[in-house]
């Protein structure tokens, strides 16, 4: 079969390149750096760049700001005048309003290598062709809902379907450069068509490696499940449960039509963690959320009080693993408090609280580098879903699922701290310290279960949502930020602490979306639909809510 390649013009490469990771040039053709590609080097190229928890973000936008934010960590960087200092200027307004380019990532880095291998697929290859790179673009439109999804959580209407289109004109195709932003309804909309789509052909399709040599390349182009077909299977269905039941309350018909064929029809789904959508650094070295964590764990980031007061009421096993605590404090964790007249910016106090675990998440370059999503993950949605009735089986079902969730989640944190380096010495001479990895016993599935069912977080029917909703919340944490937020802000819970002050309540409007970007080529470009999309967010207030949370 002839290789099918795209020749870029200068234009092109601007609008499109990225900075790619030391490894992956090591490993795969660098699009950038040569005057013709193919689909099958784009597409791993196109996973690592949405994928991974990067440096930057890591440092700045989710231990930094967002974490705290959510009172899943403490911060003594944190600024003294206010706890959502991350989306949020001196009002509810657009002015000053930042979002750590999670805007300028989503249109510049994540969706340019799957947007080429689109353009490329539809535009030059032959129907002949196509059938040899179908695989690959199937897992190509699992990454751009993936991607898609995440931004639109963040921002509400976005530009989509007229986005990315700058380059149509050299496959005589029509151009938008003044896109339009679609409503996040449709966005959706589009998103569980094209999961649902993906998710049947990868029950169906089989790899032709003697006839495609493209298809022969697949276990090594795909760096998240080496080309295992029933595994993009369960990726797909178990996102599209993710989107269906996050707009369960806006469009409730829409949300049972997809969960009941989901179900129904057993679509695979990532129930256990062998099939989990991990990402992991193939150089074992810094670069990711690792290094960020390495280098912010020395003065700021800390257990917070509530995370504290959960999980050890719970005797959480995940509280050793992701959290470190000095000698001096004899293996007994303190959260640093999150309230303003309560927390403190001192940097020495160290001794006093627990603090993220270097070995786990500082030094740990064997760790993921990304989460999409997980079988915890999609437990806790069935478990959602049984207990309100969008699936039958009622409280016994999501029990199940619940519990499942739970267990889930501990076995994934354990196999992380298993690839933890057993001690890390840093600095030097009096300063020098070294952190000790504790002995912590393999868990298993039966002991995990008694645990569950004599612990805090035994499955209460009285109280169920108010469980699931924390056991997300405690799982995803600071490493699936996103999806924190959004299940944080769909289901109104855990109820966090109060952010006080000499008594008096601040911050009572807690940030429901996060504003578009000023000062970006979006707001000076695209100004008229830019401004048009200020205007029905109430001048693009942090407080207006996105579609699926009104």
């Amino acid at each position: 079969m002839k290789r099918i390649y795209l020749y870029f013009s200068a234009f092109f490469l601007m609008a499109g390149s990225i900075s790619c990771k030391k490894s992956l040039n090591d490993l795969y053709q660098n699009p950038d750096a040569f005057t013709s590609t193919s689909i099958e080097y784009l597409f791993p190229q196109g996973i690592q760049s949405s994928a991974p928890v990067a440096y930057g973000d890591g440092v700045n936008r989710i231990l930094g700001q967002m974490a705290p934010m959510m009172q899943l960590l403490g911060n003594t960087n944190a600024n003294p005048t206010s706890l959502y200092k991350f989306i949020q200027a001196s009002s509810a307004s657009s002015a000053g309003a930042i979002d750590f380019g999670r805007w300028q990532n989503y249109y510049n880095t994540s969706m340019i290598q799957f947007k080429l291998i689109d353009a490329m697929y539809y535009w030059q290859l032959t129907p002949a062709e196509q059938a040899g790179y179908k695989v690959y673009y199937e897992m190509t439109r699992v990454m751009e809902a993936y991607n898609t999804a995440q931004t639109t959580d963040l921002f509400g209407d976005i530009p989509y379907s007229q986005a990315f289109t700058r380059s149509n004109s050299k496959f005589n195709q029509q151009t938008f450069l003044q896109p339009k932003f679609d409503a996040q309804q449709s966005i959706y909309d589009s998103v569980l068509n094209s999961l649902k789509e993906a998710g049947a052909f990868f029950d169906t399709a089989q790899l032709q490696t003697s006839v495609y040599n493209a298809q022969a390349l697949l276990p090594t182009q795909d760096i998240l499940y080496k080309g295992v077909l029933s595994s993009w299977s369960a990726f797909a269905n178990s996102l599209r449960l993710r989107y269906a039941m996050r707009l369960s309350a806006a469009d409730p018909a829409r949300a049972q039509t997809e969960i009941t064929d989901i179900v129904n029809n057993k679509r695979p789904l990532i129930l256990t963690n062998a099939t989990n959508a991990l990402l992991y650094n193939t150089a074992q070295s810094g670069g990711y959320f690792a290094q960020a964590a390495a280098e912010n764990n020395a003065t700021a980031t800390y257990l917070s009080q509530y995370t504290d007061s959960v999980m050890s009421a719970s005797a959480d096993p995940r509280l050793q693993i992701s959290y470190y605590t000095d000698a001096s404090n004899a293996g007994v964790y303190h959260g640093l408090p999150v309230s303003q007249q309560d927390r403190t910016t001192n940097t020495g106090v160290k001794g006093m609280y627990a603090y993220l675990n270097p070995l786990v998440w500082g030094y740990n370059y064997a760790a993921p580098i990304g989460i999409m999503i997980d079988a915890s993950e999609v437990n806790f949605y069935l478990a959602e879903a049984a207990k309100k009735g969008i699936i039958p089986g009622g409280d016994a079902v999501a029990q199940t699922y619940y519990n499942n969730g739970v267990i889930q989640s501990v076995l994934m944190y354990y196999s992380i701290y298993q690839t933890a380096p057993a001690s890390k010495t840093i600095g030097t001479g009096a300063s020098q310290y070294t952190y000790q990895k504790a002995t912590i016993a393999q868990p298993t599935i039966p002991g995990l279960t008694a645990w569950l069912n004599s612990s805090t977080y035994a499955y209460n029917s009285g109280q169920a949502m108010q469980q699931i909703a924390l056991q997300k919340w405690l799982h995803s944490g600071f490493f699936q930020i996103d999806e924190t937020y959004a299940e944080f802000r769909r289901l109104k819970l855990p109820v966090l602490m109060p952010d006080m002050l000499n008594g008096a309540q601040m911050n009572t409007t807690y940030p429901v979306r996060v504003p578009y970007p000023t000062g970006t080529s979006e707001a000076n470009n695209n100004a008229e639909n830019y401004a048009a999309a200020v205007a029905a967010t109430n001048d693009n207030s942090y407080a207006f809510p996105v579609w699926w949370n009104k």
